[in-house]
């Protein structure tokens, strides 16, 4: 699905649910080198090259965009991890067939030897069933000091792997998803200097420039649109076409469990400023600011069509969707710009979830310390790719050992750390404001005639956002890097004014399970029917009213209490 692809493009910043897995056949190389690992210096024990073969079978989506000649057993990533570490890896399903595997593990008890989870309740079903082995001793162990300092820069392993860990066992190793990929306001500047006008900051600003995209009609057969918004509405982080920029100006968090000022956790959709947001939505689409049939029409087709002159969206969008409409008309030019700091002078965003997904290992398998070995070389990866956002004598500290091939082989395509196959997120907790400063550094210093200790990939990608700026080269490539650049100016830009609102991301309880589809469906309709019109304002009270006393009330409660044994 072409909404998906920002996962693989995005420099590793959102993740698609990919179950990873191993086939439990142990073969006699496997049992050979079972725990033979070096007990030396710490580098050792992180690196250590077993003695004999280990296979790892793992089931995973396939890539389509491998090099020639390469596929998910045979690519760069493979061959550095059989020279480093002595691990086969091989296929052993599609992702077509993983549910079909998640059921047949838990009716017959047996387990892949490692997987990759997205769903908590799976997780802890898996826990209940007795089938996942304690990675404490093997993480405390064996995890680089990479590794662990990305944890502890989530507030360390206790807090970091809470929703792993159970009767102080820890049964997974969770993804982490660093909190700094807040969505930016995107507006064609194309269209501004057409109709002279400057680029908006602030929220009646962008609403007013709206307003003159659609009376302009810029696009052009009235098909334009002042803000494309996706019918998903909020709720969903970084999501291109999203609301939550708005709704987040009025300290409103639908779709989210949020705290309230007594401490209790709260369904956002409920809360009165999530009234306020579903009111100037209504306006918007009163005015023809958002599209009349927003809630069937597909935003990236529209974008690619170039009909709107403002969406939402995180940092990277250029990269895909709105470099779709760059690609059909060569003189649409996107640019960042911050438009929703509140009225108290707060940029306020929800905290995504970090824990994304879950690595597990079979209780009987041989090798529990594999999983966390290649999570050591994808942590080293997925650092170097984010633009060497490690100063030297950090590289130097964690024994960072990466061939060249294994750094760019893939770049321009949508191999990152998604190839991997752990399939693993693993960031800290800063890294993406870091990486902006790291880079808008270099700018400065390559403008300058400074390249020492900036790699060759990067001094290409400071060229073509330089020639960009200096007209001599408009290409499509050159667009995309000058664009990202700007865009993490105004994340600097927006870091102090910036709000993190805590939220909550619970495990299914008893009560949602029965009760929690029909909430969700009368919330969406009658959200959607308000803006559209088909409902006054007024409905949202009923609403809340009906969400409580139709099992909200009760799934809050045990909400709450699950967050209280989490320690949440």
């Amino acid at each position: 699905m072409k909404k998906k692809m920002w996962t693989a493009i995005a420099v590793g910043f959102a993740l698609t649910a990919i179950l990873c897995s191993a086939c439990t056949q142990k073969t006699a190389d496997q049992d050979t080198g079972s725990k033979q690992v070096a007990t030396g210096s710490a580098p050792a024990v992180w690196y250590e090259k077993y003695p004999e073969p280990v296979t790892v079978n793992i089931g995973r989506r396939v890539n389509k965009n491998f090099l020639k000649g390469e596929d998910c057993t045979n690519n760069q990533y493979t061959a550095w991890i059989k020279e480093k570490l002595n691990i086969d890896i091989t296929l052993a399903f599609s992702q077509e067939n993983i549910q079909q595997e998640m059921t047949l593990a838990l009716a017959t008890g047996t387990l892949p030897d490692v997987m990759v989870i997205s769903d908590p309740l799976q997780l802890h079903q898996l826990i209940d069933a007795d089938l996942l082995a304690d990675l404490n001793g093997v993480y405390d162990q064996y995890a680089s000091s990479l590794l662990k300092d990305m944890i502890a820069s989530f507030g360390g392993k206790e807090k970091a792997f809470a929703s792993a860990m159970q009767n102080g066992k820890l049964y997974a190793i969770p993804a982490m998803m660093p909190g700094y990929e807040y969505a930016l306001t995107w507006v064609r500047k194309d269209w501004l200097d057409k109709l002279n006008l400057p680029m908006p900051t602030t929220m009646d600003e962008l609403v007013a420039t709206a307003r003159r995209f659609v009376e302009a009609d810029l696009a052009g057969g009235k098909q334009t649109i002042g803000i494309e918004i996706s019918k998903d509405l909020a709720g969903i982080y970084s999501d291109v076409c999203g609301t939550d920029p708005l709704f987040n100006y009025y300290n409103a968090f639908p779709k989210l469990w949020i705290k309230n000022a007594a401490g209790e956790w709260q369904w956002g959709s409920v809360q009165p400023e999530t009234k306020q947001g579903l009111e100037i939505l209504n306006q918007w689409y009163k005015e023809g600011i958002i599209a009349k049939d927003f809630v069937t029409r597909d935003p990236y087709a529209s974008i690619a069509a170039g009909y709107p002159g403002i969406v939402f969206g995180p940092w990277w969008i250029p990269v895909w969707p709105l470099n779709d409409t760059v690609a059909n008309n060569a003189e649409a030019d996107w640019r960042p710009c911050i438009c929703t700091v509140s009225p108290d002078g707060k940029y306020r965003v929800f905290g995504n979830n970090i824990n994304i997904a879950y690595a597990i290992v079979n209780k009987d398998y041989a090798h529990p310390e594999a999983l966390i070995k290649l999570l050591n070389l994808s942590a080293e990866v997925q650092v170097d790719f984010d633009g060497k956002a490690l100063s030297d004598e950090e590289v130097q500290k964690y024994d960072m050992q990466i061939p060249e091939s294994v750094l760019h082989a893939y770049s321009g395509t949508n191999m990152k750390w998604n190839d991997w196959p752990t399939n693993t997120i693993l960031r800290f907790y800063n890294q993406m404001i870091k990486l902006a400063k790291e880079r808008i550094r270099m700018l400065a210093d390559y403008k300058a005639g400074k390249t020492d200790g900036i790699p060759a990939t990067e001094q290409t990608l400071l060229q073509n956002v330089i020639n960009f700026e200096n007209n001599t080269d408009r290409g499509m490539l050159a667009w995309q890097d000058y664009t990202r650049y700007k865009a993490m100016e105004a994340m600097l830009n927006i870091e102090p004014q910036l709000e993190t609102r805590a939220c909550y991301y619970p495990m299914s309880t008893e009560t949602m399970q029965q009760k929690w589809a029909n909430l969700k469906t009368m919330e969406e309709q009658v959200f959607l029917k308000i803006i559209m019109g088909e409902e006054p304002i007024s409905k949202f009270d009923t609403f809340v009213s009906d969400w409580h006393n139709q099992g909200g009330a009760e799934i809050t409660k045990e909400v709450n209490e699950q967050a209280e044994k989490r320690g949440q």
